[in-house]
């Protein structure tokens, strides 16, 4: 009868020791789990603990790891996004005279990504990747680049050929992304949100709306056209780092100088 009252008694004690359930997550899955120093299997997981404070680690391989601290007495759930390792990565031509050359990377058949202008600095992620550098009136230069786990140093040996070039057809994933208005402008805040796709929505003071653009080039400079359902049309162009831009002059604000600069992706 002692033995069955201790038993009771364990139960009874290891169900309030661990009562706080964890249910762990990530994105993409697979990841270690770590908690408190000790692995605890991989993503998804279910897991119960004691009650109290909880520090959690995921790890994957080609990922930063992500370190949470908890503190639960019920259900909780610890969700992590992870992010991928980037590679330092120095891209420049052997005829250190070559510029004005913009790099993307090809994520897929038909899609890309721009990286910025050459010669530059870039971040990639660990693996294999398909660069394509492109200049208005030249044509393109492509090539595989393998990234390891250290920062590296590329040549292009390739001489570059006037030509057709497929700048234009990339250049709407050159302006794809926020823009927001530089802090010196007095006028209020105004943000632009691109898409490869032509489209766009602008946010400023008073409006929101959505609209249209179609990039061109004059000289090798990437002008924008945009189309709203307002009368007036601004007109961007980008100049170095930044989209500068001005209202349509026949509008009542004719004149007015806008200066966007890109929102980094977070």
């Amino acid at each position: 009868m002692r033995i069955v009252q201790m038993m009771v008694m364990v139960m009874v004690f290891a169900s309030r020791v661990e009562a706080a359930s964890f249910l762990v997550e990530s994105d993409p899955a697979g990841a270690t789990i770590t908690v408190d120093g000790e692995e605890r299997g991989k993503t998804p997981a279910h897991l119960r603990l004691p009650d109290g404070t909880h520090s959690f680690v995921l790890s994957l391989e080609g990922y930063e790891d992500y370190a949470e601290t908890v503190t639960a007495d019920n259900l909780v759930r610890v969700s992590a996004k992870l992010v991928q390792k980037t590679i330092s990565v120095d891209v420049f031509f052997e005829d250190i005279g070559e510029k004005d050359w913009w790099a993307f990377e090809q994520l897929e058949r038909g899609k890309f990504q721009s990286l910025g202008k050459v010669p530059g600095t870039f971040r990639l992620p660990e693996g294999k990747h398909e660069l394509v550098l492109a200049k208005y009136g030249f044509w393109d230069i492509k090539f595989p680049l393998t990234v390891t786990g250290k920062s590296q140093v590329v040549k292009v040996e390739e001489k570059p050929r006037k030509g057709h070039s497929s700048f234009l057809r990339l250049s709407p994933y050159l302006i794809a992304g926020t823009w927001i208005q530089v802090p010196e402008d007095h006028d209020g805040q105004r943000r632009f949100e691109f898409k490869a796709d032509g489209t766009y929505t602008y946010i400023g003071p008073g409006h929101n709306h959505p609209g249209r653009w179609m990039p061109s080039l004059e000289k090798g400079r990437i002008n924008i056209r945009v189309r709203n359902c307002h009368k007036y049309k601004p007109h961007l162009w980008l100049d170095g780092d930044r989209l500068t831009g001005k209202r349509d002059p026949r509008h009542r604000w004719r004149g007015q100088m806008w200066n966007l600069q890109k929102q980094e992706a977070r």
